[in-house]
């Protein structure tokens, strides 16, 4: 059975954990150590493609575990890959280069907006889980 291996900042969501069990299978989630989330959550903008990658790394060694099993077979284990636009494009790469199925999560946005008597607007948003979608494109 498959295990789902989260790459975010945020910790999953109850609404996450049961869509992954129902989709896919899931028996077991991985959450990244505290060290390599917060390199995650803390990709600087001022890096060039290798400084990027030197600082991915971590994160890729980490990944290995999870990309191919002990016994040298892939994993096809579930990756929810979302971050930084340049660093979720290279984790997706190298994930999807080994069989194994990256995704995202589409949330519902839903706005309130509460008029104040002060005559200000305060607005809440809520996010909702909706469903996971594969990164999936294809040549033409």
């Amino acid at each position: 059975m498959p295990k789902f291996i989260n790459i975010t900042s945020h910790s999953l969501t109850q609404d996450q954990r049961n869509d992954a069990i129902n989709e896919f299978g899931v028996t077991e989630f991985v959450e990244m150590p505290d060290n390599i989330k917060k390199l995650w959550g803390n990709v600087p903008p001022d890096l060039d493609d290798l400084g990027l990658d030197n600082h991915l790394q971590p994160l890729i060694a980490w990944l290995d575990d999870y990309l191919v099993e002990p016994d040298g077979s892939l994993s096809g284990n579930i990756f929810m890959i979302q971050g930084d636009y340049g660093a979720t494009f290279k984790v997706v790469n190298i994930v999807r280069g080994l069989e194994s199925v990256p995704v995202y999560a589409t949330t519902e946005r839903i706005t309130e907006e509460v008029k104040q008597p002060d005559g200000s607007v305060q607005v809440k948003r809520t996010f909702k889980h909706v469903r996971f979608r594969k990164y999936n494109w294809r040549s033409r």
